[in-house]
């Protein structure tokens, strides 16, 4: 089908609603009864979804003459001030700075985020952050980004109507969203894709940049090539406190991704493909007719199940640099590796009585060797035309990791997915503590890059990742 039936959306509303919706998304809309249709002569449905993730196609040098038009820049082009205005605070924040590198960022990190006015913020850029991140900690030059949030909201927002008149009526679902009776934090906001590159960009001890965010706003700033923090600076005051208790043995390779080779142009290449790569993958998420009916309705519950998948991937994925414990990534890494398994049986329309089969068969099908080889060639020929070294690069550490993993399970049984059920404790079924307690077996640290590595191969190409995952099962 080449049109998009919104059923019930109009049942309410008569159609008022269509200007604000037209606006918001940039789809025209036809009332027919109850329903809207977005038409097939529609040109944004002809074209496709517009990018989410806006950004400079070249990083702007932070040296200490760009400062004022770094400011000028960010304020009139990026920064969103009806959507980040702040209440004032009726008792300043103040972040003791002098105590180390640490509290110093995070002092110029609450300057930033707090000045509530473009006038605020142009001064906090010029006075404070900018010379801070050129002095102390040597930037050389800056990104700045943002979201497209009213488009945005507009199609989560579709989605939501949609499934809500359908669930609960026309007359309940206004209350029920002024209420907050959805629960909003399965599905993205604006403000969560904005976080989407951090994902990607971060991998502790290294960052490719080092962001400063406002709500649905940041500049991501930039080295000679990645960043990296001592051990001390990524601990949390817990996990500095606390002594070393790891469950779950690793091995610890450095700069798995061997992106410090590419040096400064590299690391700039790796953030502008990241943008593109996240935009290439909302559109998809974004464009109602991935998400048709066989008779035109819009399928609204599978169009917000993959919105909150990939919503919550990159949320298992941020977590992972959340802490150094090695047991604590390997949970949210394989985490990530079950919605993955999920997304993959939902993709691909397997039955019913098939699913959970199906889904166990996948997750496993992610270790083996055929599919490294496969998300290794995807990354390597998607890459190619915009930056060779990184698809090279970024296909060899695919190979490596799936090397470590077939040395590393000599009997020919894969043991993650039970490594993974031991978060249930010892007392499992089927020998599964005996099968771990007893093999040679021994994690490779780099597993915890493998969702990095996998979400590369969604953003690029995401049906053809989703249907390679499911023919290696």
């Amino acid at each position: 089908m080449s049109y998009v039936r919104l059923r019930g959306l109009a049942q309410k509303s008569k159609g008022s609603n269509i200007g604000i919706l037209s606006e918001n998304t940039g789809y025209s809309f036809v009332l027919d009864g109850n329903d809207l249709v977005i038409p097939e002569y529609d040109e944004q449905l002809k074209k496709g979804p517009p990018p989410v993730l806006k950004t400079e196609s070249k990083p702007i040098s932070l040296s200490r003459e760009n400062h004022q038009q770094i400011a000028e820049i960010y304020v009139e082009k990026y920064m969103l001030p009806k959507f980040e205005k702040m209440e004032p605070l009726k008792q300043k924040i103040v972040v003791p700075s002098n105590f180390g590198i640490f509290s110093n960022i995070q002092a110029n990190s609450h300057e930033f985020f707090f000045s509530s006015t473009p006038t605020e913020t142009r001064k906090s850029l010029i006075e404070k952050v900018l010379p801070f991140m050129y002095d102390e900690m040597k930037a050389k030059a800056v990104f700045p980004l943002t979201c497209e949030v009213n488009y945005q909201q507009g199609m989560i927002s579709i989605y939501r109507l949609v499934a809500g008149i359908n669930q609960f009526g026309a007359e309940h679902i206004a209350r029920r969203i002024d209420e907050k009776l959805n629960f909003m934090a399965l599905v993205p906001t604006p403000a969560s894709i904005a976080t989407y590159p951090e994902a990607l960009l971060m991998f502790s001890p290294f960052s490719v940049t080092f962001p400063f965010g406002k709500v649905a706003s940041h500049l991501h700033f930039l080295h000679e090539n990645l960043w990296h923090f001592p051990y001390l600076g990524t601990q949390g005051i817990f996990e500095l406190l606390a002594s070393s208790h790891n469950p779950v043995p690793v091995e610890y390779i450095k700069d798995f991704l061997n992106l410090d080779e590419l040096r400064s142009y590299g690391a700039r290449k790796y953030y502008t493909e990241c943008i593109n790569g996240i935009n290439n993958l909302m559109s998809h998420l974004n464009d109602p007719l991935k998400f048709v009916t066989s008779n035109g309705d819009l399928d609204y519950l599978s169009a917000l199940k993959a919105q909150s998948s990939i919503h919550m991937m990159f949320s298992d994925m941020i977590a992972i640099n959340f802490t150094n414990n090695s047991n604590t990534k390997l949970r949210h890494a394989l985490a990530f590796l079950d919605k993955l398994a999920n997304l993959a049986v939902a993709f691909n329309h397997i039955e019913k009585k098939e699913i959970k089969k199906a889904e166990a068969a996948a997750f496993e099908g992610f270790f083996r060797p055929q599919f490294g080889k496969s998300l290794a060639s995807m990354l390597k020929h998607h890459l190619k035309p915009v930056y060779d070294k990184l698809g090279k690069h970024m296909s060899k550490a695919v190979l490596s990791l799936y090397e470590k993993l077939e040395e590393g399970d000599k009997t020919g049984e894969n043991l993650i997915r039970t490594i993974r059920n031991t978060q249930h404790g010892p007392y499992l079924s089927g020998n599964q503590f005996e099968k771990i307690f007893f093999s040679d077996y021994k994690i490779p640290y780099e597993l915890v890059y493998l969702p990095i590595l996998m979400m590369w191969g969604l953003m690029l190409d995401y049906e053809g990742f989703l249907k390679t995952s499911f023919q290696n099962r």
